[in-house]
């Protein structure tokens, strides 16, 4: 199955419910169930899956908007479930 893929569309001081609306599901809008941050050293992607309706896509980052949902992420708070490789929560 072939992932699609997607830009991230927020500015790194946007309010969280911009940053979180650039992760969310398009076919149902819902939040991801589960993402999944990939971090280099100048860029990021984000996996996610809805499992509402079975979608996954991936969502491009640049550097600026991973710094921002590094220092702040846009899941606190939310049934998201997160997963960042090489990080202890």
């Amino acid at each position: 199955m072939q992932v699609a893929s997607e830009i991230a569309r927020f500015r790194p001081d946007d309010p969280d419910e911009l940053v979180h609306a650039s992760f969310a599901c398009s076919g149902c809008l819902c939040e991801p169930t589960h993402a999944t941050v990939q971090l280099s050293s100048d860029s990021a992607t984000v996996d996610c899956h809805c499992h509402r309706c079975g979608l996954d896509w991936r969502v491009d980052l640049t550097a600026e908007q991973s710094l921002r949902v590094q220092l702040r992420p846009p899941w606190a708070g939310m049934s998201t479930l997160v997963r960042i490789p090489g990080r202890q929560f």
